[in-house]
């Protein structure tokens, strides 16, 4: 515990200097204070010329400022195009600076864990450049400008989960993700609580990004104009269920997709307390799998031929299968696709929000739901009843 106070960089050891690749930085919490002292715009710790296998923690440490400095960066890597990887920075505190953590060139293998990001000037965490496998795990972030969390580069492989994103400032935004593929936010919390301004939010914006998966969060709050945003150049996105709480300022729409976004699933609710009016999904979606709100009503359920052929395609091999019917079971959906040039049926049960079955009937046959049964005919006109016992616990 102490307060170490830093007007020039530190600089982390670099190849090829094997015995020094291991350096790591450890304190006690936020009693052991790294305290910059320099000017504006520094850097705190930095991770360069070379930082490549560094194999290092950044652990239990408190990073602030001890005069007015603006734009001080926390932790560097990469700045002048060398890589760094395999870095774990965990249980720190950053508070006032301009970035926490700020990535450049080349970034590989960054756990981000249970760190605790107050004030930022510009943003919580930046990658720039390539920037690859992170995972941003049950951290805090506070009464910052900017976003949160930020992905400008290419790279892929990136999850966000179990963050708290809090703050009482306009222009506070959330997790923005932009050229790259592989990605997971799950299970955060947003909760912005100033009154409502276009200039917040949103909680999430996608750029030009592919192959991801969004669900279980929980806004509440002003987020601005939207959620989520998801841009012209993004492809093979699912939507799994999120919820939206009722303080603040009610967002226009809960998920916008812009034209030209092609694969975009909305497999899951889209909750709205009591009160909320906004637009649940804007855009072209491909399939909707909404359904009846015990207590709140029809506010989610789109059944769209066209679209939902396209979510089956992968099924049933060729785009020219088409819905035989839709029907609910007390909150659960049961589907029927028929593939018209093979003639299989495929059968997909959903329940809350979520394809969790699968199967495909023989050839030739056509499917009439009926209550919990589904009656099967095949092409001379015969009848076959199957019952199919379904309980939801």
């Amino acid at each position: 515990p102490g307060v170490y106070r830093i007007s020039t960089t530190l600089q982390m050891p670099a190849d090829p200097v094997a015995a020094a690749q291991f350096v790591s930085l450890s304190g006690s919490g936020k009693t052991s204070i790294l305290s910059w002292d320099g000017a504006n715009n520094g850097v705190m710790v930095d991770f360069d010329d070379g930082n490549d296998e560094c194999a290092t923690f950044i652990e239990k440490l408190a990073f602030q400022l001890h005069g007015s400095a603006t734009g001080v960066t926390g932790i560097r890597t990469s700045y002048s195009g060398n890589s760094s990887v395999n870095l774990c920075i965990r249980e720190n505190y950053f508070t006032g600076l301009g970035y926490a953590l700020d990535c450049y060139t080349e970034t590989d293998q960054v756990e981000f864990i249970k760190n605790y990001v107050l004030l930022f000037q510009l943003g919580g965490v930046r990658m720039q450049g390539v920037c690859s496998n992170f995972q941003f795990r049950d951290n805090h972030f506070r009464m910052g400008l900017g976003w949160c969390i930020e992905h400008l580069g290419n790279g892929a492989n990136i999850l966000v989960s179990g963050n708290t994103m809090q703050a009482a400032l306009n222009t506070f935004r959330g997790i923005r993700l932009k050229n790259m593929g592989n990605f997971r936010i799950m299970s955060n919390y947003w909760e912005n609580n100033v009154a409502y301004s276009n200039t917040d939010g949103p909680f999430v914006q996608l750029e030009g990004v592919h192959t991801g998966t969004i669900q279980d969060n929980s806004t509440t709050g002003s987020v601005g104009l939207y959620c989520y945003t998801v841009d012209t150049d993004c492809y093979s996105i699912t939507f799994g269920p999120n919820y939206h709480g009722v303080s603040g300022g009610t967002p226009v729409e809960i998920i916008r997709i812009a034209a030209g976004a092609e694969q975009i699933y909305v497999l899951g609710q889209q909750f709205l307390s009591s009160g909320q009016t906004a637009n649940i999904v804007t855009g072209p979606r491909i399939l909707d799998l909404g359904y009846s709100h015990p207590q709140y009503g029809d506010y989610m359920k789109a059944e769209q031929a066209q679209s939902a052929q396209r979510a089956f395609a992968n099924i049933a091999t060729l785009s020219t299968a088409t819905i035989a019917q839709t029907t609910d079971y007390n909150g659960s959906m049961f589907i029927g696709v028929k593939q018209a040039t093979e003639g299989y049926i495929y059968i997909g049960i959903v329940y809350a929000g979520v394809l969790t079955q699968i199967a495909r009937t023989n050839a030739n046959l056509e499917v009439q739901l009926s209550g919990t049964n589904v009656n099967i005919y095949n092409g001379a006109g015969n009848t076959r009843t199957c019952e199919y016992w379904i309980n939801f616990l």
